[in-house]
């Protein structure tokens, strides 16, 4: 059962982790904060953010009879632009094959994308620099909304348009506070509030975001206006292209298994993701004209991509955070260990963390220590906005 405490000192995580990754033995087990009470069947979790981490969890809780709500702070799933096209490999299929329903899991499996096969780095003449397998195992791709959207369905408490402000500690619970003038109360609150997080804010002040000074430019391009004159290897997997200036574009196509429209999931059709990278003030230039003598196959990819959906992000990363005391609130995802887009790996990070928490809702000290070792490792990888085996 989800709820079972663990009388272990040395549990495990079933959760797709490679060996390297399993808890410490000197892990802490079965931890109840002063203030958290009730019985585990009875327990009520605030989860703040309706991102992928905070809509997964909400599965998983769902899912083993515990009640959850979630808050999200947008009036919907599309009230902003968060990224398109999403990496997805055995640590979030293993999470989502946890915590979702078969019929869920299903329909994230019949929307994902063509498995990738390689990683192929380029040059901005589309020569190749070297080339990566991927391996044996789950790789592939998905679109964000669709995940989102897919992760939203059947829950019972999704709440929009509720804009965390504070919590608070209060009668053997903890009480959340919007906004609106409006509160809840829970015994567990997680904060899934993105790198952003206002819970991280309050909970942990002294955790750190720093901006890397790298830009980011994303956009997205229907697939059937270049289909005819598509990069290649970008069939069969991700593709990076790097200058000798330090401006990086990374491609990935998405091809639906199956249109989500059929699936009865808001209409997308196949695209090209792109994001444009670069240091500094270099991005005040048009995308077009920065890339203006690269092949001509890339600018035309660029120049047909969908106008309103492109945006610019800068690029930000935590800074690992020494062990704190367990308390009834806790964080997941980006909200404690945000990194770089580029590692492919905050979605499936999120996910993780949001499967293995339901495995460890009495131990949060448990899942505190997973959760910061395997996240804080991967936020310590290559500073660079590119992994070092982009870079030529």
């Amino acid at each position: 059962m989800l709820c079972k405490p663990s009388n272990s000192t040395n549990s495990t995580v079933r959760v797709g982790m490679p060996p390297a990754w399993g808890p410490s033995p000197t892990a802490a087990t079965s931890y109840f904060p002063p203030f958290l009470t009730c019985h585990c069947g009875q327990m009520r979790v605030l989860i703040i953010g309706g991102g992928l981490g905070g809509l997964g969890l909400a599965q998983g809780l769902e899912k083993n009879g515990v009640e959850a709500t979630v808050f999200e702070r947008d009036r919907t799933l599309t009230a902003r632009p968060q990224g398109y096209r999403l990496h997805v490999d055995s640590r979030a299929a293993d999470a989502l094959r946890q915590c979702l329903p078969p019929d869920l899991y299903d329909l994230f499996e019949q929307t994902t994308s063509r498995p990738s096969h390689r990683v192929t780095v380029l040059t901005p003449q589309l020569k190749t620099l070297k080339t990566i397998e991927t391996g044996p195992g789950f790789s592939t791709s998905v679109d964000r909304l669709t995940l989102r959207e897919i992760l939203s369905t059947g829950l019972p408490d999704l709440r929009f348009g509720a804009q965390f402000t504070h919590y608070e500690p209060r009668n053997g619970t903890i009480r959340a506070h919007f906004a609106d003038g409006t509160s809840a109360d829970g015994d567990l609150l997680v904060g899934a509030d993105g790198i952003g997080s206002r819970v991280r804010s309050q909970y942990l002040p002294h955790a750190r975001i720093v901006d890397t000074g790298t830009r980011c430019v994303y956009g997205r391009t229907p697939l059937a206006a270049v289909e005819d004159r598509l990069p290649a290897p970008l069939r069969d997997g991700f593709c990076p292209v790097t200058d000798r200036r330090g401006l990086g574009l990374a491609l990935g196509l998405v091809q639906f298994r199956t249109k989500p429209s059929a699936l009865g999931l808001t209409a997308h059709e196949d695209y090209v993701m792109w994001s444009l990278a670069a240091r500094g003030s270099r991005l005040d230039q048009e995308p077009a004209d920065l890339i203006r003598t690269w092949h001509p196959d890339l600018r035309n990819l660029i120049d047909r991509a969908t106008p309103e959906a492109t945006f610019e992000i800068r690029i930000r990363t935590s800074k690992p955070v020494r062990p704190w005391t367990p308390t009834a609130v806790t964080l997941l995802g980006d909200a404690i260990h945000a990194m770089p887009p580029s590692r492919g790996s905050g979605a499936n990070l999120a996910l993780f963390d949001a499967a293995t928490l339901c495995t460890r809702l009495t131990d949060i000290g448990g899942y505190e220590d997973v959760m910061r070792r395997v996240g804080f490792a991967a936020v310590r990888g290559p500073r660079s906005y590119w992994p070092r085996w982009f870079r030529r």
